[in-house]
């Protein structure tokens, strides 16, 4: 579900950008750019936090007794 939100949201932030740029500029191709950046921002942020669900961001105290 988590990731449902985060897509839907990520997708309304591109279209706002696209809109925004579009309109200021009567240009859709700087649109476009901004946008397909956006989504390969979106799309590193996706793979680190993939990656890093092995580790904990931020351990706790206790779990770093009991891994010892």
């Amino acid at each position: 579900m988590l990731i449902g939100v985060i897509s839907a949201a990520s997708a309304t932030v591109a279209l706002l950008l696209f809109g925004h740029y579009y309109q200021i500029h009567q240009n859709p191709v700087e649109g476009r750019s901004i946008v397909f950046a956006s989504f390969a921002v979106n799309s590193m942020v996706y793979i680190f936090a993939y990656r890093s669900l092995r580790r904990h961001f931020m351990p706790c105290a206790r779990c770093a007794k009991t891994s010892r």
